[in-house]
């Protein structure tokens, strides 16, 4: 009988710390996350794999597309799994996405491109299958190089916190389906050094517009937070652009323009034209070439924005 207790009790022992090791991530300095510890987010293989999902909850997901040859109803071709948790994929019969989305940007894209907020329900005819209610969609930025599918995901943002004296961290970064937050000393990007014209005032507007960015990345040991790979909330603009009020220019002086961090123009008065290269550059592969007269000389001000933007006249 005390065998058959001391067993027990070490068997619900190991089952605690089984428990605690699965939940808790392990850390770094500060309590950040050290390094990437979910898996389980490859596709297509062990699409059972990994826990029971948490149907009816508000959460982060990957969005994943299978090819499959269907001769029977239902035949799912895509499933979507909870960033950052071992739950298991789930096969979606339908996604509902919301107003002003252009449903064909998240279609067929190949994995680690594509992620929903919103909530699965089971599908009301076919069990074993589940429909998800869009709430944001996310698209991820086209990259130069690949990185690995399995980094944590988080949401990126200002804290609202303005200091008057440096250090005065005011971006943070939450670590989404979870309620961990960290500050950052620092943040580094990839697009800068490997984006010809990369439109870094835009990108860097999205972590001061509200759910407007989420990355894939780890903290150094130095505090700072290295995003390895982004996803954009679309539409973008989400409101559009106001309309632009040009002043009557006089003589042969011509309408320049300035851009802001949403990639609306604002006039920006007047300006006598002068010589212009006749140099146009290219862009990475995914991105566009956009330009617009600018100051001093109303020659076209050239970026590279990603191609799956809305494009804004």
């Amino acid at each position: 009988m005390t065998k058959t207790l001391i067993g027990l009790l070490l068997l619900i022992i190991w089952s605690v710390v089984l428990v605690e090791c699965t939940i808790n991530p392990p850390k770094g300095i500060d309590g950040r996350p050290k390094k990437n510890h979910h898996n389980n987010d490859g596709v297509p293989g062990g699409l059972n794999q990994g826990t029971f999902p948490n149907v009816g909850v508000l959460q982060y997901y990957y969005l994943y597309y299978v090819s499959t040859q269907c001769f029977a109803s239902p035949c799912p071709q895509f499933y979507v799994k909870a960033s950052n948790t071992i739950e298991r994929r789930l096969p979606i019969i339908n996604a509902y996405f919301p107003d002003g989305v252009n449903t064909t940007e998240f279609l067929f894209q190949k994995d680690n491109y594509i992620v929903l907020f919103g909530m699965v329900v089971p599908h009301e005819q076919y069990s074993g299958n589940y429909n998800i209610q869009i709430f944001r969609a996310y698209k991820g930025m086209p990259l130069t190089n690949s990185i690995s599918p399995h980094l944590d995901l988080f949401a990126i943002g200002d804290n609202g916190v303005r200091g008057v004296k440096a250090p005065c961290p005011n971006i943070y970064v939450g670590l989404v389906n979870t309620n961990a937050n960290f500050t950052m000393i620092g943040v580094t990007e990839p697009y800068t050094s490997t984006v010809t014209r990369f439109d870094k005032a835009w990108y860097n507007g999205r972590f001061y517009s509200p759910n407007a960015l989420l990355v894939q990345g780890s903290f150094d040991d130095s505090g700072v937070f290295n995003i390895a790979h982004s996803f954009v909330l679309l539409p973008d603009p989400l409101y559009g652009c106001p309309l632009i009020s040009n002043p009557l220019c006089e003589g042969n002086s011509v309408n320049v323009y300035i851009r802001d961090s949403n990639r609306c123009l604002h006039s920006d008065g007047c300006t006598t034209p002068g010589f212009c290269s006749l140099i146009v550059p290219s862009c990475s592969p995914g991105y566009r070439l956009v330009s617009y007269p600018a100051r001093p000389n109303g020659c076209p001000s050239f970026v590279c924005e990603c191609n799956f933007l809305s494009q804004i006249s």
